[in-house]
Order: C-alpha cells, then structure tokens, then sequence
C-alpha cells in the first residue's frame, strides 16, 4: 500500500512539473495577415503576468508558406498595462495601406483600453498613433484616427491621446 500511494504521488509530483513547464514556455500570440506575403505576430512576454508586462510585434515576410516564419524583417519590444486583446488592421493615415493596431485592455476595475497603431513600410515599424485609457464602449480603432487626424492636421510628431 504504502509503495502504491508513492508511485502515485510521484506521478503526480511529476505532472505537476511538467503542466508548469509547458505554461511558462508558452505564449498568446495574435497572427495577422497583411499583405499577400506578410504576417504580423503580437505576443505577450514569456514568464510575464497576464496583468502587465510586454509585448512583442514582430513582422515576417513570407517566402515559402509550408515556414512562414522564417523571414523576421522587423520588429518592437513594447511595455504594457493590460492583456493583449486583439490584433487588427486599419488604414489610419490615409495613404491606402493598413496600419496594425494592438489592442490591449488593463486587469483592474475600470477595464480601460489602450490601442497603438504601427505602420509597417517594408523595412521598419513606426507608431503613427496610440490612445490610452479609454472607457471600455470606446471603439479604440475611430480613436485612433481621430489622434491620428489631429496630430497630421497639426503636423506635430504623433503624441498619446488619454480620454
């Protein structure tokens, strides 16, 4: 009896151990298909609190699509407040190509959301816009394009808009 109750403690010492270990070497990620050839990929930082912590936007040229993640191109290391919510595509400048835009949400009582639009032009990535904090029945992608709007009309470096 007592050899019984050991073997099956140790396998459960032993699941335990491996359900842990696959958790921390996995994460969320958000896949977007730009172009014909492009991808863009959101994740939340390994080992990280759901809560906060960072993402990363990377950007993948397609050139074989049985690897489609085999040509990084570009990408960011971004801080954040909040849980990555979603991952869309918007023309937020106007010049006829979609911007990707990172939604986030934050953990706490008032479930504010922020939102970043990044324009990918084939080399880089550059923010061209992003709000903060805004009230959960907010659409985050019209807000953006009114940041957008009224920085290029002032034709001012894109700053943050809280509301």
């Amino acid at each position: 009896m007592k050899l019984l109750l050991l073997k099956a403690l140790i396998l459960l010492a032993a699941l335990a151990v491996s359900s842990c270990a696959t958790k921390s070497e996995t994460t969320d990620h958000h896949e977007l298909r730009l172009q014909s050839n492009v991808v863009a990929i959101v994740s939340e930082g390994p080992l990280e609190p759901r809560s906060l912590g960072s993402y990363s936007l990377r950007i993948y040229q397609i050139l074989d699509p049985k690897y489609p993640y085999d040509n990084y191109v570009a990408g960011m290391l971004v801080p954040r407040d909040g849980s990555i919510e979603a991952l869309k595509a918007k023309d937020i400048n106007g010049d006829g190509v979609e911007e990707i835009i990172v939604i986030t949400r934050v953990a706490g009582s008032g479930s504010y959301i922020s939102a970043v639009a990044y324009e990918y032009n084939g080399e880089k990535l550059n923010v061209i816009a992003s709000v903060n904090d805004l009230m959960p029945d907010i659409d985050p992608i019209e807000s953006l394009l009114s940041a957008y709007n009224e920085t290029s009309s002032s034709n001012e470096p894109p700053v943050s808009q809280d509301q």
